[in-house]
């Protein structure tokens, strides 16, 4: 185990965005196969772009984001005690990276799914806030664990590692986002009522 740290605070150091990428790309793939599989109970029809798109996010987008940030509030606070250290950092980082994170992903993913600006702002009306309420529950708390607890090359996989049931609500959150409102489906049955009146 020693052994594998050490190469992996090698990687770190050598080639951090590399590092970075790999690891939330990989925990991204497997947050949506948790979604699909153990939440939505898709079965054999698993939807592999939809996956292959978080895996997507989180290798380019996700984790040099995240993981660079972690690295400059590890730079940039220099108190030397511990938990005074831990809960400016905390400060930093709940008052500014939630709401521009959640943002990305939203704005990220939906450009992937090749949304248009109406329907990427009807998903940010749907979900975005939502998503921000239940990052400020869990993302603290676990925040002062990783700045308390964890040595600073480590927090980032810490991080991803902890993410990957988040990132298994975001999958689920944002494939609900896409579908239908109630009311929207109920029109669509309705018109095709019509149709099938004046044929």
């Amino acid at each position: 185990m020693n052994r594998l740290l050490t190469k992996y605070q090698q990687h770190i150091t050598e080639r951090p965005l590399r590092t970075y990428a790999i690891q939330s790309g990989t925990m991204f793939t497997i947050g949506d196969l948790v979604a699909q599989q153990g939440i939505e109970n898709k079965g054999n029809n698993h939807d592999f772009t939809r996956t292959f798109r978080m895996g997507v996010y989180g290798c380019c987008i996700g984790g040099p984001v995240v993981g660079s940030w972690l690295t400059f509030l590890n730079n940039a606070v220099k108190i030397q005690h511990r938990v005074k250290g831990a809960l400016v950092r905390l400060a930093i980082d709940q008052a500014i990276f939630p709401p521009t994170l959640n943002a990305l992903f939203l704005t990220s993913v939906s450009l992937l799914e090749g949304r248009n600006i109406n329907q990427i702002k009807e998903k940010f009306e749907t979900s975005y806030l939502t998503m921000l309420s239940n990052s400020y529950r869990i993302w603290p708390f676990v925040n002062l664990f990783t700045f308390t607890m964890i040595a600073a090359p480590f927090r980032p996989l810490t991080n991803s590692v902890v993410a990957i049931a988040w990132n298994a609500y975001l999958s689920y959150l944002n494939q609900n986002a896409l579908k239908p409102n109630l009311g929207d489906h109920l029109i669509q049955q309705q018109g095709q009522g019509q149709e099938k009146i004046l044929v």
